[in-house]
């Protein structure tokens, strides 16, 4: 067709050329004529290759059920099919700790050939890409996520997905899903933790007799969106492995895709962190109080451990109820006992302070009764000498030496403690897996 026009366009030329250097009336009339039917022709035929081009498409899509069963893989029998997968994650939702998983949105994409999808390439024509209606009438993978808890793919305002079809058999669909995934969570150094969670992909009813899976663009297959982001993690990058399942049915090809996370340690800090640790150096306030005020003491540090207990259950509250120790519980657990023995030592003044009260009490009664009371007292308050010995060994205790060393020690205690909590856990905090390919 397109040699076609070219020659009418030549011979159009020269019939006008005619017309213009003619002399003869009537072949000046005949020209005319000619040339405006060759004109009308021309443009006709424009109209007629494009209708022709239209009809072709659909019966090059209406060819490809002649004799197409969806049910039988391609080559079947034969070679195994090679479906390629790659993803492109939009967005991170959420991860959970509680519930252990994590949603994302993603573009999820398989190639795979299928030679009796092949057709004629025609110099406008290489590939066919064709709407969700289409997929249901052709073979695809049956595809699934070995992890998922729920799934389900946008059709709003349409379906989200397309099937393109290139002339030597070559398929790609590609589908935007949302999948919420599990992802176990080892939480032994909350808040300073790094966590990895995984997407599993596997056919569901094929082996690696049938259907293998591969990475279709290699090392870039798993690619992420720069703006994933996350209130409580930053999304360090990802990793892609590919391995083979053993199961009863048989092996089965197996794509991995891990993302990784690290625990954004500001909100802990900030909430958890620097309020237990006010609340430590809160019930060192007492050390500072007179001996004498025994409910003024006690009352601040039971006051302490009663605001640190709640704190400490607030924090476990939003996390799973696990049997191992968390790096939080660690530093917790010390806090509690620092605020603990704040309150013991106010108890131990506030007993030795007044047994000494009762002793000068005693002692100054006993100077100012007479001889025959003298002799009814000491009946009265005799001891055994184990209770004798204690008494006077407490009594030989000074209240102040307690206070004295309790202010020195204690916070010297705890300083000592975070400089080593800390060293230990934010050295371990920046260790991350081998291969990893980083976002930015």
């Amino acid at each position: 067709h397109q040699k076609l026009r070219v020659q009418s366009k030549e011979i159009a030329f020269k019939i006008w050329s005619f017309l213009i250097t003619g002399q003869n009336m009537k072949a000046s009339l005949f020209g005319a004529l000619l040339a405006i039917l060759l004109a009308m022709f021309l443009v006709t035929d424009g109209y007629m290759d494009y209708d022709y081009q239209a009809v072709n498409v659909s019966a090059i899509l209406d060819q490809f059920m002649i004799g197409y069963d969806k049910r039988v893989r391609p080559n079947y029998g034969g070679k195994p099919v090679t479906v390629g997968v790659s993803l492109y994650i939009l967005s991170i939702s959420d991860l959970s700790e509680k519930s252990m998983d994590f949603t994302f949105d993603m573009y999820f994409r398989q190639f795979w050939h299928d030679p009796r999808l092949a057709f004629e390439r025609r110099p406008d024509l290489n590939k066919l890409v064709v709407g969700a209606d289409y997929v249901k009438n052709i073979w695809v993978p049956d595809t699934f996520f070995v992890n998922e808890k729920e799934a389900h793919y946008h059709q709003a305002p349409t379906d989200n997905q397309f099937l393109r079809i290139m002339h030597t058999g070559d398929i790609l669909r590609s589908i935007r899903l949302t999948i919420k995934a599990t992802c176990p969570l080892d939480l032994q150094y909350f808040p300073m933790d790094k966590q990895i969670c995984t997407l599993e992909i596997e056919s569901f009813g094929y082996t690696m007799s049938d259907l293998k899976f591969r990475w279709e663009d290699g090392a870039r297959s798993v690619q992420m969106s720069p703006d994933v982001s996350l209130p409580q993690f930053n999304v360090l990058g990802h990793r892609q492995r590919l391995i083979e399942a053993s199961l009863s049915s048989g092996n089965y090809s197996r794509l991995l895709a891990d993302v990784q996370f690290d625990r954004a340690l500001g909100y802990y800090v900030i909430q958890v962190f620097i309020p237990i640790s006010l609340i430590v150096v809160m019930s060192w306030v007492s050390f500072w109080l007179n001996p004498k005020e025994a409910s003024a003491r006690v009352g601040l540090c039971a006051i302490s451990v009663l605001t640190l207990t709640i704190l400490m259950a607030s924090v476990n509250a939003e996390l799973p109820k696990i049997s191992y120790m968390k790096s939080i519980d660690i530093y917790m657990g010390v806090c509690f006992l620092m605020v603990f023995g704040a309150l013991i030592e106010c108890a131990c003044v506030a007993y030795i302070t007044t047994l000494k009260e009762k002793k000068k009490a005693d002692d100054k009664k006993h100077t100012e009764s007479a001889p025959g009371d003298q002799l009814d007292t000491k009946r009265k308050t005799s001891k055994t000498p184990r209770q004798q010995g204690l008494s006077k060994m407490l009594l030989s205790l000074k209240a102040s030496h307690f206070d004295i060393f309790s202010r020195i020690g204690f916070p010297i205690t705890f300083l000592c403690f975070n400089v080593i909590y800390w060293k230990i856990y934010l050295k371990i905090s920046k260790q991350v897996v081998d291969d990893l390919i980083y976002l930015n």
